[in-house]
């Protein structure tokens, strides 16, 4: 018989930077869980003076990012900011690449983190508090013991739990679930490694070093392991992990998404060239060097398209020199944009190419599919494409792969519609911020004993 809950009590960490787990926290809150949501620095007003004076510093606006922080959570929920542990980290990396050149990027990282898990450590200790003095309660009051709290789930994003944090989690009893969003580091190091050194690059994971140390540490510490993709998964029982521990829990995708649908397919709308949408950091790890050799092929057999690159570029500066698409005409690089007016490029464009090499569930692909654009991906992706249903999927590093599936669709609009509507549907049944807090809360129900 399970027990009777009076609630599931969650500290939900999300380390640094601007990562899933402030919406997580929200709509788990929502879903009736008492979250307390433990992240870096939460402003008052994202867009005060002093926001605008830090992004200065360090070179990037850190509004939109410090909004999502700045939520209120339903059930009992908290916001608990690190913001002094934030400042530290980040002047450190400041001081290093202006200074040192990033010499010291991987101590600093190992540093940085672990005091953001030290600094969680108060939390810990206040939640443990009240599941004590809610069971005191609740024994002074007559009540039996089926109706005791069901106890608390530490929820930490992997490289955050260092620093005592899960250590200190599981002496006060609660159950540790890890959330990790990548692939193996291994496993990305064999995809990378070759491009990497081609064009010259280091590559982007240390598995024994910087943050990646924390990462894998926390990652085999946990209860349960939450990945949000299949590979993910199967890259880490395929290097020893238990399967039984790790678990598959897609992300959701905002409601808003969906109206994109309507505005492409409703308005009849056609481009005179078509247009290929990438969005997301245009990188190595996410298939840059493919994408434009993509482009070449196509514009050598003489096929009308235009690519459009919305995102922060950070390829090699020798690669895009090297393809020079940009001074073809073929392809333009549009920089950053706020996620809002991403709608606008979505319901604009004819196909959507995300060629990457080593990701976990990218957000931006889970919107292109609800915004019902035919999506052009790799396994490696991690997108829950179907080939030929709700998607293609292409062999990762094959450009000529790539461009055959574009020409196919460019020549065939109607099945441009089909596996758009049919990805739109997909999204919209099973791909939902209420389905993602429904199975996170069975694995904490799961983890506490099948409490509900």
């Amino acid at each position: 018989m399970g027990c009777k809950c009076m609630g599931i009590k969650t500290i939900l960490s999300s380390g640094y930077g601007r990562l899933h787990l402030a919406q997580s926290a929200d709509w788990l809150s929502k879903a009736g869980v008492d979250v307390k949501l433990v992240c870096g620095w939460v402003p008052k007003n994202p867009d005060s003076w002093l926001v605008w004076l830090c992004s200065k510093i360090v070179g990037r606006n850190l509004a939109p990012g410090l909004r999502k922080r700045t939520i209120t959570l339903a059930a009992g929920g908290e916001v608990c900011s690190c913001a002094w542990a934030d400042f530290m980290c980040n002047a450190l990396f400041i001081a290093d690449r202006k200074i040192f050149k990033g010499r010291f990027h991987h101590p600093i990282a190992d540093f940085a983190w672990s005091v953001f898990g030290w600094q969680t450590k108060r939390v810990i200790r206040r939640v443990a508090n009240d599941v004590l003095t809610q069971r005191r309660r609740a024994a002074e009051g007559g009540g039996s013991a089926l109706e005791k709290d069901c106890g608390a789930v530490f929820h930490v994003r992997s490289g955050a739990g260092q620093g005592g944090a899960i250590k200190l989690a599981r002496k006060r009893g609660m159950k540790v679930l890890v959330d990790h969003s990548a692939l193996h580091p291994a496993q990305t190091e064999i995809n990378l490694k070759a491009d990497c050194d081609r064009w010259g690059e280091p590559l982007p994971i240390a598995p024994n070093a910087g943050v990646w140390k924390n990462v894998m540490k926390d990652c085999a510490e946990a209860d349960i392991l939450m990945v949000n993709a299949n590979h993910i998964r199967d890259s880490f029982v395929e290097r020893g992990y238990d399967p039984k521990k790790v678990r598959v829990v897609y992300l959701g995708v905002r409601d808003d998404f969906r109206d994109v649908t309507i505005r492409r397919l409703g308005s009849g709308k056609k481009n005179d060239v078509p247009r290929v949408l990438f969005t997301g950091n245009f990188s190595l790890l996410k298939g840059a060097e493919y994408l434009l050799e993509s482009l070449r092929i196509l514009n050598e057999r003489g096929i009308k398209v235009h690519y459009d690159v919305v995102g922060a570029v950070s390829a090699p500066k020798a690669m895009l020199e090297h393809f020079n698409a940009e001074a073809q005409g073929t392809i333009t690089f549009h920089g950053p944009v706020p996620q809002d007016d991403l709608k606008a490029f979505l319901a604009e464009s004819d196909i959507y190419l995300f060629p990457s090499l080593a990701d976990g569930c990218a957000q931006s692909g889970m919107e292109a599919l609800t915004a019902g654009l035919p999506v052009v991906a790799t396994y490696q992706s991690g997108l829950p494409i179907t080939d030929g249903e709700t998607g293609c999927v292409v062999p990762m590093k094959d450009a000529a792969a790539i461009a055959d599936k574009i020409e196919w669709l460019i020549a065939n609009p109607q099945e441009r519609e089909r596996l758009g509507r049919n990805a739109a549907k997909m999204m919209r049944e099973n791909y939902t911020w209420e389905r993602y807090a429904e199975n996170v809360k069975r694995i904490y129900a799961e983890l506490l004993g099948n409490c509900s």
